[in-house]
């Protein structure tokens, strides 16, 4: 196969042997529900997968430009916050876990 001008980046060979052929839109989105049905996972999206690296990132106390550089954005507001900022039930109960130490140390002063 030889480089040309008109080049997708993900293709296929067909069936016919037709070399550089565009993935179907679905092709994706098929290969991922085949893998969450054999592995028991909940259902992955294309569009999921960057929410889910980005709100693990910053659920891990990944600074938010460290997360934008990394994802490629050139954002300077909150949007990376607000669009990918979802925290998980973990990280909550780790945030107020320092507060109940707090309040529990004094009360028993």
């Amino acid at each position: 196969m030889f480089p040309t001008n008109d080049q997708f980046i993900f293709t296929y060979t067909t069936q016919k042997r037709e070399l550089n052929q565009p993935l179907h839109p679905d092709c994706l989105n098929n290969k991922l529900d085949a893998l969450s049905k054999k592995f028991d996972l909940l259902r992955i999206t294309p569009h999921g997968l960057p929410h889910t690296f980005v709100g693990d990132l910053l659920n891990n106390g990944v600074d938010n430009f460290i997360v934008k550089s990394l994802v490629n954005y050139a954002e300077t507001s909150n949007m990376i916050q607000e669009v990918y900022g979802h925290t998980n039930d973990q990280t909550k109960i780790d945030t107020l876990k320092p507060l109940k130490e707090y309040r529990n140390a004094y009360q028993n002063e």
